[in-house]
This record gives structure tokens, C-alpha cells and sequence, in this order.
């Protein structure tokens, strides 16, 4: 990967995790970038845990953005959604809506998890 596209992407790691961060707040933690090689077509590859239940990972292939459960080093992918229109708008975040996004993964995780344990925690 050339330098101009390692930059970008770091950039782009930059802002997916601020957005996750201020989205879920205390719901989220433990970020850990995973290297590049893994998949040699990802431009990024994100691990977290939601709810301190729920591992998740956030891929950027190929103009788009997956977010899966993984289960026994399985994908189990909840959500994609097509990035084309930020990466050729010059990473313009208001070209993605954010807010949509994560509130639809929101649904999704907490769909997997116990509500008595979500609102043992203060998340439901």
C-alpha cells in the first residue's frame, strides 16, 4: 500500500472509531487495528467490543464498510453499507449518515444480547 493510501486510511480509521466512540460513549471499547496483511484487499480492519458483550469488527473493502459479530474467529456480518460516495467525495464525512448507521448496528447488537444484562449495565 502506497504511502498517499495508508494515510488515507489511517484517517479513515481516525473517523470510524471517533464516530463509534461518540455514538456509544461508555458502550464501547477496546480498539485494536488489525494489520493490513490479514486480507490483502481491506483497506481497514477495526476490532471492538460493544456492551462489553459483543466483539465486533469493521471492515473497509472495496468501497464499503461491513460490521460483523465474530464468533469463533467468524464474521457474522450485520451491517454493510456502500462508501463510494465518501471516498470519491474526498472523505467528506456529511457524505455518510452516521447517525443512521450506528443507530441501525445499535439495533442489531442489542437484538443479540439479554435485555436483563443491558439493563443491569444502565444501556437499556
Amino acid at each position: 500500500m502506497g504511502y498517499g493510501m495508508q494515510q488515507k486510511s489511517e484517517e479513515l480509521e481516525d473517523l470510524i472509531i471517533n464516530q463509534l466512540d461518540n455514538y456509544f460513549k461508555d458502550a464501547i471499547d477496546c480498539f485494536t487495528i488489525e494489520e493490513y496483511e490479514k486480507r490483502p484487499w481491506a483497506e481497514i480492519c477495526i476490532r471492538t467490543r460493544l456492551y462489553n458483550y459483543i466483539p465486533l469488527r469493521i471492515m473497509v473493502e472495496r468501497n464499503e464498510i461491513f460490521f460483523s459479530i465474530i464468533q469463533a474467529e467468524n464474521d457474522l456480518t450485520l451491517l454493510k453499507r456502500d462508501l463510494g460516495k465518501f471516498i470519491s467525495s474526498g472523505y467528506d464525512l456529511s457524505s455518510i449518515e452516521w447517525e443512521c448507521v450506528l443507530k441501525q448496528l445499535e439495533q442489531e447488537v442489542k437484538l443479540r444480547i439479554p435485555d436483563k444484562y443491558l439493563k443491569a449495565k444502565g444501556w437499556l
